[in-house]
């Protein structure tokens, strides 16, 4: 039977991690529109902006605490404000911190003001959270049409010149100060975008339909045909083969796979890795090949790759090994905490859960 929940929800979480993401639905607000009203709960950090100064430009970036590309991206839009001093002002604002709408979203304050605290000196600018009516994340961020973070907006002059990604910033930034900015280019770029986004999960919705009729060679046929149609996705299409086969086929198929995917792209041993290392129910020989197949190709730093690698290692009964990658992965973690390093730290709750399950691993060592 195919599990379309369970693999819908993996493609969500794990295909468009550090991706701007669309809405099924054509943009409201666009470059050359007028831009909306800041509002918010509580301004946490800077002065607050009660109306857009003349000529000046506004980098209005959305970003949550648990989103690790918008952590990743704070140190980036901190020199870019250092750069940029008294011709820009950066906006961080916190949407989308938690899934429960029955509270108000006030009530993750606390929470928000912990991590702006705790990160002062990677987000060297402007930070506030959204109000109670959601205001920014409905009347900006949805209604340009999008659903992933991070994702940003410049604005000069009370109007949307672009919406984009931060690490685009440098580029953008330099061309309206330089007087080059094409925005009818911009916008007609997102607009591209867009599409190409929609055309690729028409792609995901029809292979989903052929594997739930069981139709495995039209969903394989689909996902090659598409994939060399669609080189921006041809990664992220891979990835969804690999979890068809895996989830609806066999783990020996799926590693299978896994081998002449990696021939295509070698970061596919990191997918794979977090795909099989972040789960319970494979197979000891599943959990050996992933593990084994990252440790000849990939870079043990990350504290997530080195707790998945320990993962693995327990799952397989080599808790000797399990100590080694968990105690590097507490290592690493601490030490991105210590270097400011957002993109790889994580959070004091994490590192608790990362040190407990070190104890575990060593009294199943001895």
């Amino acid at each position: 039977m195919f599990k379309l929940a369970k693999t819908a929800l993996l493609i969500v979480a794990l295909l468009f991690l550090g991706t701007m993401v669309y809405a099924q639905q054509k943009n409201m607000l666009r470059a050359g529109d007028p831009a909306p009203e800041l509002k918010y709960s509580k301004w946490l950090k800077g002065d607050p902006i009660e109306s857009y100064q003349a000529d000046h430009i506004y980098i209005v970036e959305f970003w949550a605490t648990w989103c690790r590309p918008c952590r990743a991206a704070m140190p980036h839009l901190t020199e870019l404000q250092k750069q940029y001093t008294g011709k820009a002002t950066v906006i961080g604002v916190n949407i989308m911190e938690s899934s429960d709408d029955k509270k108000p979203y006030d009530a993750n304050l606390p929470k928000i003001e912990t991590f702006v605290k705790s990160n002062d000196a990677n987000m060297g600018y402007s930070v506030f959270a959204d109000n109670n009516e959601q205001h920014m994340k409905k009347n900006w961020f949805e209604a340009a049409g999008l659903y992933g973070i991070p994702a940003t907006f410049v604005v000069q002059n009370n109007k949307v010149l672009w919406i984009g990604q931060p690490e685009e910033l440098d580029t953008v930034l330099s061309a309206i100060a330089d007087g080059t900015f094409d925005m009818e280019a911009a916008s007609a770029s997102l607009d591209k975008d867009q599409e190409d986004f929609e055309a690729y999960n028409e792609v995901v919705a029809v292979v989903g339909e052929a594997f739930e009729k069981g139709n495995r060679e039209e969903a394989f046929r689909v996902i090659e045909k598409d994939k060399a149609e669609m080189p921006k996705y041809a990664m992220n299409i891979s990835f969804m083969k690999f979890i068809m086969i895996l989830m609806n086929i066999g783990e020996k198929e799926a590693i299978a796979y896994g081998k002449e995917w990696q021939q295509e792209n070698s970061y596919a041993a990191v997918y794979m890795l977090n795909m099989v290392g972040a789960e319970e129910g494979y197979a000891k020989e599943s959990y050996a090949w992933v593990a084994d197949n990252f440790e000849k190709s990939g870079e043990k730093t990350n504290p997530t790759i080195l707790k998945q690698l320990a993962f693995c290692n327990a799952k397989i009964g080599n808790y000797t090994k399990a100590v080694k990658y968990q105690e590097e992965a507490i290592v690493a973690a601490k030490e991105a905490i210590a270097s400011g390093d957002t993109a790889h730290a994580v959070s004091e709750k994490e590192l608790k859960t990362y040190v407990k399950t070190l104890a575990g691993y060593k009294k199943k060592a001895k």
